[in-house]
């Protein structure tokens, strides 16, 4: 079961919970199958949530569009299902854990305002959010390989501008 598979480790990585969101490192809403990690550990296919697994019990958090679709793809024995506009992860991680226990996540997956946010609510409690590798990836051994597909450029009609332009803008900072 994939659960007890990234219990196990939690406890190799000596954290007491491990956030997953549903994009990737590009943002993308709607990921490659080589990165819908929260599909592959829940079952839940959306464009939009979040698991949270910790060392006894687990959450997926869908905003209210997702409600049905997840009470039909995740096993309510395995995972609480929350609305996020209702309960967020970092406020259930608040009532889930005590204080020093560490919270694991990928920082290729979080915004800066992100962390900042779950930061703030769970150092209220001692709790640590720890960056961490993916704690997914190393347990997925059936994991789809990574798309191959060319990159093109859109034609001007639809791209709005030119490729150069959008990468180097004239007057802007770059850093």
């Amino acid at each position: 079961m994939n659960v007890e598979k990234l219990r196990k480790a939690l406890a190799e990585h000596s954290l007491a919970a491990f956030m997953q969101p549903v994009n990737d490192e590009y943002m993308s809403e709607y990921p490659p199958a080589c990165n819908r990690r929260v599909e592959w550990l829940s079952g839940f296919s959306g464009s939009a949530g979040t698991v949270v697994v910790a060392t006894h019990k687990a959450a997926l958090f869908t905003d209210g569009r997702y409600t049905l679709q997840a009470k039909n793809e995740v096993d309510g024995n395995l995972f609480e299902q929350h609305n996020s506009g209702v309960l967020t992860p970092e406020a259930w991680l608040m009532g889930a854990l005590k204080a020093g226990d560490k919270v694991g996540y990928d920082p290729r997956l979080c915004t800066s305002a992100m962390v900042k946010r779950i930061e703030s609510v769970l150092s209220k409690k001692n709790v640590i959010l720890t960056p961490v590798e993916n704690l997914i990836d190393p347990i997925w051994s059936d994991r789809p390989a990574t798309p191959q597909t060319p990159l093109f450029i859109h034609e001007l009609q639809y791209a709005g501008e030119s490729w150069i332009h959008q990468i180097i803008r004239p007057g802007e900072d770059r850093g």
